[in-house]
């Protein structure tokens, strides 16, 4: 499938959400994975979805009060556009000349394709490197050749954690354990946070997210620098994915991090470096005509879901 039927199909399923026609994007999605031959796990989530979705729609006809269905309903529009980013995804790996997916064909093909190992094989190798420093390194060659080594993990890292989809409960928590890591230079931790954005402006995943607004969130064990990167990267990954934003965990976390004394000032301040980073004054001005005001407006409609999703919690609970 060509990429221009392949952004049809995604505009399509897109429009259909937005219209609220929300069984026909059921439809539409099952479709393409039977033309696809999708895995019988994705076979699996359309089933839960169509399910959920007529539970949804009896109760609303049968005008059952639900302060939670504009949440569900939200989730499912999101959990179809995800399964649709995934189609396409696997359809132009294979043979997509952009960077993004040669990349991921080579690191399909690496035998040490695994962000955990990787980032203890480059702890380890950041732990030898000091100790052989500490202890008076006789022979520059193997100072250089330690020095390559660690170059080469981080290019590795980099990719690997951009082309990663979705990032597992696992990987997460050795990304974030490894930003925090004082043992671990600044420029590698920077690379990961903007290879977290990247990866999150290419096909949404709230882990994502997650993990860069947790990275803001440690005030005690990172420097305000890498935090305020940290909170830039993920304002644009937002901005990104805007629409897409039901995840409720991460909804929890901003609710929590908007209460930081710190919060609206450092707001201010990743929107003053946002507009000093522009070139011209066309993209200024777009900054501060669409991109800003539209990331004003994330906070007031996440507080909407946030309200909606411990409303649905209460009901369940």
């Amino acid at each position: 499938m060509s990429d221009s039927s392949l952004k049809t199909l995604h505009d399509n399923i897109s429009d259909l959400i937005s219209r609220r026609r929300l069984a026909q994007a059921i439809d539409q999605v099952e479709a393409t994975l039977s033309v696809y031959n999708a895995p019988w796990q994705l076979r699996e989530r359309i089933e839960k979805l169509r399910t959920d979705y007529g539970y949804l729609r009896r109760y609303a006809l049968d005008g059952v009060a639900d302060p939670g269905r504009t949440s569900l309903y939200d989730a499912i529009a999101s959990q179809l556009l995800g399964m649709t980013d995934e189609v396409i995804r696997a359809s132009r790996t294979a043979d997509s000349p952009r960077l993004y997916f040669s990349t991921l064909r080579y690191e399909n093909m690496q035998p040490d394709s695994s962000i955990t190992s990787l980032l203890e094989r480059y702890t380890e190798n950041v732990r030898k490197t000091g100790l052989a420093l500490f202890g008076g390194m006789d022979n520059a060659a193997d100072d250089r050749s330690m020095c390559d080594v660690q170059e080469k993990l981080a290019s590795r890292l980099f990719a690997l954690l951009w082309v990663t989809h979705p990032l597992s409960d696992a990987d997460a928590a050795a990304i974030e354990g490894f930003i925090c890591d004082p043992t671990v230079g600044r420029g590698i931790k920077q690379q990961l946070i903007s290879s977290l954005m990247l990866g999150a402006l290419e096909i949404f995943d709230a882990a994502r997210l997650r993990i860069m607004l947790s990275i803001y969130y440690r005030s005690g064990e990172i420097s305000a620098e890498l935090r305020l990167i940290a909170l830039a990267s993920l304002l644009i990954a937002m901005w990104g994915n805007r629409g897409r934003l039901s995840d409720r965990r991460l909804a929890d976390m901003l609710a929590a991090a908007s209460e930081l004394p710190s919060w609206t000032s450092d707001l201010r301040m990743v929107f003053v470096r946002l507009l000093k980073a522009t070139d011209t004054e066309r993209i200024t001005g777009k900054m501060e005509r669409e991109v800003i005001p539209d990331m004003m407006k994330i906070k007031p409609e996440l507080d909407r879901k946030i309200k909606e999703l411990k409303d649905l919690s209460d009901l369940e609970g």
